[in-house]
Formats: structure tokens, C-alpha cells, sequence
């Protein structure tokens, strides 16, 4: 079993010890466990923005974004990436998330939901403690492959 399916969705999430990071000047985020917001490339992983049609018509990335390779330089460990609004837009949770239901947001009286388009990212860091940092973002509801934005 992979870890992945074969259409971009993590299956499982594989929390790696931090015993084998060392922390060196040049790598000060070694074992630093990251997530990514699921607009942003990550090589091998396709990017969903939670649109099942998005995912259907678009393969595997080919190539980290250019600060994930920096994030991954300094040490940074990516363990996955978090759901989001479709496509980023401001969709509000629970009946306006079309191809996927929103995160539980772990916070509050249990009854509040998340919003906005990083609501997974925050739903995450909330729900997990073994979770370092989330790269999550400000952005246009009009990505598309290739925009130099997210590079």
C-alpha cells in the first residue's frame, strides 16, 4: 500500500522521528515537521485543490515549489498537505464544500466549524500536536498549473 492514492489523496500520514535530524546552522529546521496547503507543488504528489475534476485532469507534480526545495534544504520534514476551500475560493463550510467535506475544526465548544481557505491548515496545527508548522497562504481563487506565483 502507498501512501498516497492515485488521485492525489494521503491515505496515511507518516510521522518520522526526529532522532535522526540533527539541528547544524545550515539546517535549522532539521526535523521540523511541515505541512503544505494543498495549492502548493510538492514533487510526486499531485495537487488536488480539493476539485475532483482538477485531479482528474492533472497528473503528479514534476518539481517541488521553490521555496518547498528551500523549506526541504534547511531540514524541513513535509508529512502532507491539508484540505482547503475549492480551489481557494472563500467557500463557507459545511454546504458549500462541493468535492470534499471540510476539516472538524478540534477547537472551541466542537460546534464551530472551520473557514476560509486555510481552514485545514489551522484544523491541522489545532488537532496535532506532533505537527511543527503549516504553509498555508493568502491567495487568488484563479490558479492555474504553471503560475509562476507559486513557485
Amino acid at each position: 500500500m502507498t501512501l498516497v492514492d492515485d488521485d492525489g489523496i494521503w491515505r496515511n500520514i507518516a510521522i518520522p522521528s526526529r532522532i535522526y535530524s540533527t539541528y547544524s546552522p545550515d539546517r535549522p529546521l532539521a526535523g521540523a515537521r511541515f505541512t503544505l496547503k494543498d495549492i502548493f507543488r510538492l514533487k510526486g504528489i499531485k495537487t488536488t485543490m480539493m476539485s475532483r475534476a482538477f485531479t482528474a485532469l492533472y497528473e503528479s507534480e514534476q518539481e517541488n515549489a521553490e521555496y518547498v526545495t528551500k523549506l526541504l534544504d534547511l531540514g524541513a520534514v513535509i508529512v502532507g498537505k491539508t484540505k482547503m476551500t475549492q480551489f481557494a475560493s472563500s467557500d463557507e463550510p459545511t454546504d458549500q464544500w462541493i468535492d470534499y467535506h471540510c476539516p472538524f475544526n478540534p477547537r472551541g465548544d466542537m460546534y464551530q466549524s472551520p473557514s476560509g481557505s486555510s481552514s485545514g491548515a489551522a484544523a491541522s496545527l489545532a488537532g496535532y500536536s506532533w505537527l511543527d508548522y503549516d504553509i498555508a497562504g493568502d491567495c487568488r481563487s484563479h490558479i492555474v498549473p504553471g503560475d509562476p506565483s507559486l513557485n
